[in-house]
């Protein structure tokens, strides 16, 4: 330190810096550096006076224009998440108006699916039809998600436990036969977490899986 301090004195002695005065700023430090006179003569107390006022002043103006910036961001910062509620309010609107047509078309598709037992390409059609509308679903949902403001409710009970009433629940209700799930057994874990977001993150991932293997 003591060096580096040798070297800036060596840098202002090289300027022919006269005069070193501290503007007296609230945020950052700052310093005032004066040349020597045309005339060679040296700075007087008089001098030194006007000079420091005007530092002080100079200060002044410093700490008003960090001021002024630091408001602006701070403005700034409270527009931006203004707008993000909005987006956030108009997402859930939309997310509503799209979920009930969802579920109407559903409900007709598996009617429709019920009338034609002896038309199998047609079953297949409606399921493929049902499949790609319970996509769109779940995308409603988890925009409906991200537009509220998301509750926890922490519970303490055992993880594996709840996995595991999770993926025998899915084996129970899903219908592609095709599919093989197998969980393996482990040792409690306790912890303290929200059940239901737990359970809807492992159905998730086990709707899902199948199409990400093939």
């Amino acid at each position: 330190q003591q060096h580096a301090h040798l070297e800036d004195l060596a840098q202002v002695l090289e300027a022919r810096i006269a005069v070193v005065v501290t503007l007296p700023c609230r945020e950052q430090q700052g310093w005032l550096l004066l040349g020597e006179k045309l005339s060679g003569r040296p700075f007087f107390s008089q001098e030194l006076m006007l000079i420091e006022a005007a530092c002080v002043q100079l200060a002044m103006a410093i700490d008003n224009l960090l001021l002024v910036q630091s408001k602006l961001a701070l403005e700034r910062t409270m527009q931006h998440r203004e707008k993000l509620a909005a987006i956030g309010q108009l997402a859930a609107t939309v997310a509503h108006e799209i979920r009930n047509p969802i579920t109407g078309a559903k409900c007709l598709l598996q009617q429709v699916g019920d009338e034609l037992n002896g038309n199998a390409q047609g079953r297949e059609y409606v399921q493929l039809a049902l499949e790609d509308l319970e996509r769109v679903e779940e995308s409603v949902s988890q925009l409906l998600t991200f537009a509220r403001k998301e509750e926890f409710q922490f519970v303490e009970q055992d993880v594996s436990d709840l996995i595991q009433a999770t993926v025998q629940r899915f084996i129970a209700q899903t219908q592609d036969r095709t599919v093989a799930v197998h969980a393996q057994e482990s040792p409690p874990v306790w912890a303290a977490v929200d059940e239901e977001k737990i359970r809807r993150t492992v159905l998730n991932l086990l709707v899902k899986a199948p199409d990400a293997v093939h």
